[in-house]
Order: structure tokens, then C-alpha cells, then sequence
């Protein structure tokens, strides 16, 4: 039951069930941007914008925040990464005082 639960936690949502979430759509609307989709082929975000419902920058923004990340196992992880500061980039500054400082006081861990 875990890895079904660790599984679903990672799966994105459709970008309507977000803008539902948010309170910036309703049900209805989602509806009628489904049915639209499938007359037009358009894109649902452009719907809701076309439609006046949502600003373009509000689409733009859950997207790139919340919905791509989501859907991008490998961006996730390099933000895990980042986050965790495993492999985070040093400056210039920062890098060569480090060599600086290690090969001073080289000290060996074991582990």
C-alpha cells in the first residue's frame, strides 16, 4: 500500500484540476474548456485565457511551477539535488578557497 500511495503522489494532474484547486476555476468551466478542446484542438490553457477566465501569466506560471515539474521526473530531481545541495555549483571564489582550504588541512574521512 506504501508504494501505491509514493507512487500517486508523484503523478501531475491535469492543468484544470490545479486552476479548480486554486479557486480560479469551476467545475463548469473546466467542463465547457474540455468541450471546447475537442471542437478546436486547442490547447486548454489558451482556452481559459481566450475565454477570459484566467490571465495568460497565471496559466504560464502553474505550468512552469507546478505542472511541467511534476510531469518531469528528471527536473524534479536535479531540484531535490539542488534542494539537498548535493550537487550544488560553487562560485569561483567560493571553489578556490575550498581547494585552498582542503589541500591545507587534508583530512581524511573514512565512511
Amino acid at each position: 500500500m506504501q508504494g501505491f500511495i509514493h507512487s500517486q503522489a508523484y503523478q501531475s494532474q491535469p492543468l484544470g484540476a490545479y486552476l479548480v484547486e486554486a479557486g480560479l476555476l469551476t467545475d463548469a468551466q473546466v467542463g465547457v474548456a474540455l468541450a471546447d478542446q475537442k471542437v478546436t484542438s486547442m490547447p486548454f490553457g489558451e482556452i481559459v485565457v481566450a475565454r477570459g477566465w484566467v490571465k495568460e501569466q497565471t496559466v504560464e506560471f502553474i505550468m512552469n511551477r507546478v505542472v511541467l515539474p511534476e510531469r518531469s521526473p528528471s527536473v524534479s530531481d536535479s531540484m531535490q539535488d539542488c534542494m539537498t545541495r548535493r550537487h550544488r555549483p560553487r562560485s569561483g571564489m567560493a571553489a578556490a578557497q575550498t581547494a585552498a582550504s582542503s589541500s591545507r588541512d587534508s583530512v581524511n574521512w573514512i565512511g
